[in-house]
C-alpha cells in the first residue's frame, strides 16, 4: 500500500482524516501567536502548518479511494460477463429468468 511521509514522521499513520483533523486543530480559538507577527498573521501560519500535516493523509485517502473503485469496476464487470454467459447457457435457476423468481 502506498504510504505518504508527514514531514519525516509517521505522526499520523493508522489515523482516520477526522481524527488526523482534530489532532491538528487547536484546542482554543485564543491559540498564541508568532512571537514579532500580528495575530492574523499567526493564524495563517498556523492554519498552513496544519493543511501541510493534513492534505498528505487525505492525498493518501483519495489515491486509495480511487485504486479501490478501479478494483470494484473490473470486478464488476467480471461478474457481469459471468452473469451474461450463465443467463446464455441457461444455468441460471428458474430458466435463466431472474424475474421468474422473484429476484
Amino acid at each position: 500500500m502506498f504510504r505518504v511521509a508527514l514531514s519525516g514522521e509517521d505522526a499520523f499513520a493508522g489515523m482516520s482524516m477526522s481524527q488526523a483533523i482534530e489532532q491538528t486543530t487547536p484546542s482554543s480559538p485564543s491559540a498564541p501567536h508568532v512571537s514579532g507577527r500580528s495575530p492574523h498573521t499567526a493564524d495563517i501560519l498556523d492554519r498552513l502548518a496544519r493543511l501541510r500535516l493534513v492534505l498528505p493523509a487525505l492525498g493518501q485517502e483519495l489515491a486509495t479511494a480511487r485504486r479501490e473503485a478501479a478494483k470494484l469496476r473490473i470486478e464488476n464487470s467480471r461478474l457481469k460477463n459471468r452473469l451474461q454467459s450463465l443467463e446464455a447457457h441457461g444455468s441460471l435457476p428458474g430458466n435463466g429468468s431472474m424475474a421468474k423468481s422473484g429476484s
